[in-house]
């Protein structure tokens, strides 16, 4: 069973109810919220997630140039483990995947 979290869809319940995943910071707009000119998007999961691969990604919605360069990063463990990669994105595309195994 696939789900997205994403700007349309801020929250995922999964696991039964047991795990929750909620889009908590979404910086669009005029604002741009970490210096120098950076945009922070940031999801969350808490609870109890099942077992199984999720994956990660991003999505260039700039509409101004055609292309970004963007960075994915996927802390989890209580921030044990760190995932990240930078990736240059056409317009509307998607970044290389990270995926994750709960055991």
């Amino acid at each position: 069973d696939m789900q997205e979290v994403s700007f349309s869809n801020r929250t995922v319940i999964f696991n039964g109810g047991l795990a929750t995943a909620t889009l908590d910071a979404d910086n669009q707009g005029g604002t741009v919220n970490v210096p120098p000119n950076k945009r922070v998007e940031n999801i969350v999961v808490t609870g109890t997630p099942s077992s199984g691969n999720y994956e990660f990604f991003f999505r260039n919605f700039n509409t101004s140039n055609g292309q970004d360069t963007g960075t994915l990063t996927v802390t989890g463990d209580g921030g044990k483990n760190t995932n990240s990669l930078t990736s240059t994105q056409p317009q509307n595309g998607n970044s290389p995947s990270l995926v994750i195994t709960v055991p």
